[in-house]
């Protein structure tokens, strides 16, 4: 799992829109992964949705029998002091 994500973080990296990809393993939980990913706008990220990058991962983790969990964030309005 982690060599197919890391060979599609450099093609993701390279689609319109994407901001940064990066990939952080728990050094305690072989199986456990996160994948941050920041896009420029929501519209670019549901372009990444459909591609076929994302279907490559989707298929990797399903053949894992990996459970999945995907939350997406909206930047904040906030100002930081």
């Amino acid at each position: 799992m982690v060599q197919t994500v890391n060979a599609l973080i450099e093609r993701v990296r390279q689609e319109p829109g994407c901001l940064s990809s990066e990939l952080y393993q728990d050094l305690n939980k072989d199986k456990a992964l996160c994948l941050l990913e920041e896009w420029a706008t929501e519209a670019y990220l549901d372009t990444h949705l459909t591609s076929e990058n994302f279907g490559i991962l989707r298929g990797a983790v399903k053949a894992l029998h990996t459970d999945v969990e995907m939350k997406s964030y909206a930047p904040s309005e906030r100002t930081w002091p």
